[in-house]
């Protein structure tokens, strides 16, 4: 009788204990899960900032070069060379 009350306590000791770390690591794996959706979301707002500044520069060079084709075309304008001032 006495080994099964004490495998009893046991057991329920054992038992508060682990639901003592089930509840702690699942506050630090939560924490854990955050913080990896936290770097990963900077990552991506990262990139689309280069991709943005990467469009933006080439709208600017693709309107630079339409213009250029602009003088290109009609010599009268100035034939794509700059007057000197």
């Amino acid at each position: 009788m006495l080994e099964e009350e004490v495998a009893r306590r046991l057991e329920r000791h054992l038992h508060e204990q682990l639901q003592h770390l089930l509840v702690e690591r699942s506050s630090d794996f939560a924490a854990e899960v955050e913080r990896r959706v936290e770097v990963e979301r900077a990552e991506i707002e990262r990139q689309r900032a280069e991709e943005a500044e990467r469009k933006a520069r080439q709208e600017v060079e693709a309107a630079l070069r339409r213009e250029v084709s602009v003088y290109d075309k009609f010599p009268i304008c100035g034939g794509g060379q700059k007057k000197e001032t």
